[in-house]
């Protein structure tokens, strides 16, 4: 089994920003990209993109998680988010 590279999202998450490290922890062929949620609700990025978590946040093991990586959004220009402390521990 292969380490996670987890990957938040979250209505209106910037998008552009995890592209370029995204696409070099994949080529790397060392672990498995995994988007994650707060829900299994789709969310749509700041760019407009829909995108389907793989996994809900609840459900991730940290014994398998490598990375993860917390785009910048508005999510965190309001206040504190009740799942900050769930996020650090990952």
């Amino acid at each position: 089994m292969r380490l996670k590279a987890y990957l938040l999202i979250f209505d209106g998450l910037v998008d552009w920003e995890p592209a370029l490290a995204l696409c070099e922890i994949n080529k790397s062929g060392k672990f498995d990209v995994v988007t994650v949620g707060f829900s299994e609700r789709p969310a749509t990025t700041m760019g407009g993109y829909k995108v389907n978590p793989d996994v809900t946040l609840d459900t991730i093991n940290p014994d398998e998680t490598a990375i993860f990586i917390m785009p910048g959004g508005n999510m965190w220009e309001q206040g504190p988010h009740e799942h900050s402390c769930c996020l650090a521990r990952c």
